[in-house]
């Protein structure tokens, strides 16, 4: 007797799914990446860091001894500068009541304004406005005893133009407290001067703390430390800005020497390629390889836009990286059905976009203190015209007199009604710098948007003709910089 039609196909059909089953089985146990793939990747990762071109040096900046590259890891691991940074942050930050945080600039017309510190700053605008009035009390004056020497290693640093950043990869971990802890120790110390009557050490003091802001950005380093140092260096602007606030009494010779340090202080660029590279590197740690075949994110790592900055500069990377297409990541169904080895090149797309995401917003940080930078630069040359020196180098067309001559010059000073096209051209941007007067004898210098989009707009404050700050410490004495 003839088996029926329909139990003939049954054997073959239940073989099939039998297969299908053992199949999907086998997919699911296989490994992410073979040993193999994961020793190549890894290898991959490390050769492409190994295979960078060396670091080139910096200018030196001003005239001090030079260090060594421990005398500068030792300045964010000793144990002396961590608890100077500690009680320079303790000192440095704001009152807690807001009346005995204002500053009140004493203008010769007007009343006088109130200036809003950074932590009042509204929101998308980062306001390099004046820092936190330097209290005159015991823990003030414990902060400073406690920084003695910083100024002297500061300058060291500065004049040394072969230093890597001590957060390098691998083995360096940033530290957001001691970074921005630094940079209050640095203003701290450059206010104690300038409250002595000795502005040319203060602003000296600041500028070489900008350099090592910048020379955190040195070498192989990760996305965290452009944004931690470019916040310490963004703070020491603010200070240098306050510094402006009364007649200097700077030679325009001066102003000139602080406007080309403070640009070349700009050029210091941190190398988006080799920053890229290091963070990969770092990225893979102390992970034993049997653990990395089991994480796609290794082949990512290694393979995914590897060269997307090669040779770019950061602004350029910025545009590269933002034009990388969103690839959404493989459904769970999908995964579930297929098992992770199949679906591995739709996860890779998916996380190379998602490591690379955030790295726009990185670069673009690092664009923002290019920004800020050069509103200094601005004030600078406003404050030679202001305080009686030099050419009519940062205004066009209409300057006002107000109030009576100061500083070396003669006559009313100089404040600005519009800027020279020149000065006011700014980095990475296509519109220039603009200048308003927000009250009486206060004027608001802001930076445009950059090219690649600005995570937030840029602010400073400029204050012509020259004033005398005055403020409140915390037991409500009142105390006032020094006379314009």
């Amino acid at each position: 007797m003839k088996e029926p039609r329909s139990r003939r196909w049954l054997w073959p059909l239940l073989g099939l799914v039998l297969l299908a089953v053992v199949g999907a089985v086998y997919v699911h146990l296989l490994p992410v990446m073979t040993e193999e793939e994961a020793t190549d990747a890894r290898a991959a990762i490390r050769d492409r860091v190994q295979a960078l071109p060396a670091l080139p040096p910096r200018p030196a900046f001003g005239e001090g001894p030079q260090a060594d590259q421990a005398a500068f890891d030792e300045l964010f691991s000793e144990e002396r500068w961590r608890v100077c940074f500690a009680g320079a942050s303790e000192a440095m930050v704001p009152l807690p009541e807001p009346s005995a945080r204002a500053w009140a600039l004493e203008l010769e017309e007007g009343e006088a304004p109130r200036v809003l510190l950074p932590s009042e700053s509204a929101r998308g605008v980062t306001q390099l406005v004046l820092g936190d009035p330097p209290r005159e009390d015991p823990e003030l004056r414990g902060a400073e005893a406690a920084c003695a020497g910083l100024d002297e290693r500061l300058r060291s640093v500065a004049a040394t133009p072969d230093l890597r950043s001590p957060f390098r990869i691998p083995g360096g971990l940033v530290s957001s407290v001691d970074t921005v802890g630094a940079a209050r120790a640095i203003a701290l110390v450059a206010r104690a001067r300038w409250r002595d009557g000795d502005v040319r050490a203060a602003l000296r003091i600041l500028l070489d703390g900008m350099v090592v802001m910048r020379d955190l950005r040195r070498g192989n380093i990760g996305g965290l430390t452009t944004v931690v140092s470019v916040a310490g260096e963004e703070l020491l602007l603010a200070h240098a800005l306050t510094l402006l606030v009364p007649d200097t009494e700077l030679e325009p010779a001066e102003f000139e020497r602080l406007r080309e340090e403070v640009r070349a202080i700009r050029a210091l660029q941190p190398e988006p390629e080799r920053m890229l590279a290091a963070e990969r590197e770092g990225a893979l740690g102390g992970v034993p390889l049997a653990r990395l075949q089991e994480d796609v994110s290794l082949l990512v790592l290694a393979h995914a836009h590897g060269s997307v900055c090669v040779g770019l500069d950061v602004e350029d990377c910025a545009a590269a990286l933002e034009a990388i297409p969103r690839a959404d990541a493989p459904s769970r169904l999908r995964v579930q059905v297929l098992g992770e080895r199949l679906t591995r090149q739709a996860t890779i797309e998916h996380l190379a976009y998602d490591f690379l995401e955030i790295w726009p917003d990185y670069l673009r940080r690092s664009l923002g203190a290019d920004a800020a930078n050069h509103l200094l630069e601005v004030a600078l040359a406003l404050a030679a015209e202001r305080d009686g020196g030099g050419e009519e180098v940062a205004g066009r067309g209409t300057w006002r007199g107000q109030g009576q001559g100061q500083g070396q010059g003669q006559g009313a000073p100089r404040c600005p009604a519009e800027l020279d096209p020149a000065l006011a051209a700014a980095p990475h941007a296509d519109d220039p710098v603009t200048i308003t007067e927000r009250a009486p004898g206060v004027y608001t210098l802001a930076a445009p948007e950059l090219r690649v989009g600005s995570l937030e707009r840029v602010e400073a404050t400029f204050v012509c003709p020259a004033a005398r700050a005055a403020w409140l410490d915390a037991d409500g004495r009142a105390h006032s910089s020094p006379t314009p």
